[in-house]
């Protein structure tokens, strides 16, 4: 997914997720809370029975942090850059980008509600990015996720290329998903893998015809570099406002 901006650089911004226990902790409070409300007692019994609940609630959710931090032995601390840093430090090991210019964002919550509802975490970071390199061309902003679910708003993004795995099964175009219908630029890749989980590239094909008929759909084994000069042309094109160049 990419942001334009001015200059020439390529910065790629990695987007991870974080299960705090804290959700557990507050998703048993509103559960609690609901049971309560609509419970037949008066106004200070309810006050009463919430507060002892709370506190039992309280008291078993640090033993689970405790049994955590032993488990992983720094905390949560560790348990965070166990679940956001892995794919940052995986591009930063590559050398195809600047290692100084990866950023992991930990959203604390669902990582697809920060490309969707609430994309302040990721515009911070864009904005930190301009600020330490205001002669960027293109901002990368990466969200891994459901192959259906996943959604970028337009606030976050100017170009949205969604990426589905062959391995994943054949039916995936047919159940239509927002990010299938609504990207610029849909890539189907690791077709090489295709004969081995009996995936039908011709259905696809078919399929993606009908669901999006007037937008870029491309097959792709970015392994062996089937498609990417297509799909690095299309990209520059659409996006960049580049010349084709397949070089």
């Amino acid at each position: 997914m990419a942001r334009r901006t001015k200059g020439r650089e390529v910065v790629y911004v990695e987007r991870g997720g974080d299960a705090s226990a804290k959700w557990l902790f507050w998703g048993a409070v509103l559960g609690a809370g609901l049971a309560l409300l609509y419970a037949p007692r008066s106004g200070e019994e309810t006050r009463r029975v919430m507060q002892r609940k709370l506190w039992k609630l309280r008291a078993m959710t640090e033993e689970k942090l405790d049994e955590l931090a032993q488990q992983f032995g720094s905390g949560k601390e560790a348990l965070d850059d166990l679940m956001t840093d892995e794919d940052a430090d995986r591009v930063r090991r590559s050398g195809v980008i600047d290692p100084a210019l990866v950023l992991a964002v930990q959203t604390g919550a669902c990582p697809h509600t920060a490309i969707r509802e609430d994309p302040s975490a990721n515009l911070a970071a864009i904005q930190k990015l301009e600020l330490i390199r205001p002669d960027l061309d293109v901002i990368l902003v990466e969200s891994g996720g459901d192959n259906l679910a996943a959604t970028f708003t337009s606030e976050l993004v100017d170009y949205w290329i969604f990426v589905i795995d062959t391995a994943a099964g054949d039916d995936i175009p047919r159940k239509r998903g927002l990010g299938i219908l609504q990207c610029d630029v849909l890539v189907v890749n690791k077709t090489d893998l295709a004969p081995f989980v009996g995936a039908d590239l011709d259905r696809m094909r078919i399929d993606l015809q009908l669901a999006r008929p007037a937008q870029a759909t491309l097959f792709t084994d970015l392994r062996s570099g089937d498609g990417l000069a297509e799909l690095f042309n299309t990209v520059r094109r659409d996006a960049l406002f580049g010349e084709r160049n397949t070089a």
